[in-house]
């Protein structure tokens, strides 16, 4: 996990009427924010650079995230994945089984 992949839409949408998500959230937000705001909604929904920009100021990993972004596929950082380290009491990975784990296991099984 922690793969950020570009994607970029190749068909014409089915209406012209269709929204994106940012502009769904923005005028959400707009119609029940009003004015108690400072965000300026239409002009994150208007650039997605300025959402990413944000992101990358309170995401660890995405520094410069509109750069690699525009050049391929790029990670995020795991300390489990990159350099085995888990932060839990043991330091190790932990694997549980639970009871609905174990029907699935043995159905498949079968």
């Amino acid at each position: 996990m922690g793969v950020i992949n570009p994607s970029r839409g190749h068909l014409q949408p089915a209406s012209e009427h269709l929204l994106s998500e940012p502009a769904i959230i923005g005028r959400l937000a707009k119609a029940t924010l009003g004015a108690d705001t400072t965000v300026d909604w239409k002009g994150l929904v208007a650039n997605y650079d300025r959402i990413r920009d944000h992101i990358e100021h309170v995401i660890d990993g995405f520094e410069s995230f509109n750069e690699r972004i525009r050049e391929n596929v790029f990670y995020l950082p795991n300390e489990a994945r990159d350099r085995r380290k888990f932060n839990n009491g043991i330091g190790k990975a932990k694997f549980v089984i639970s009871r609905s784990s174990r029907m699935i296991f043995s159905r498949a099984n079968t």
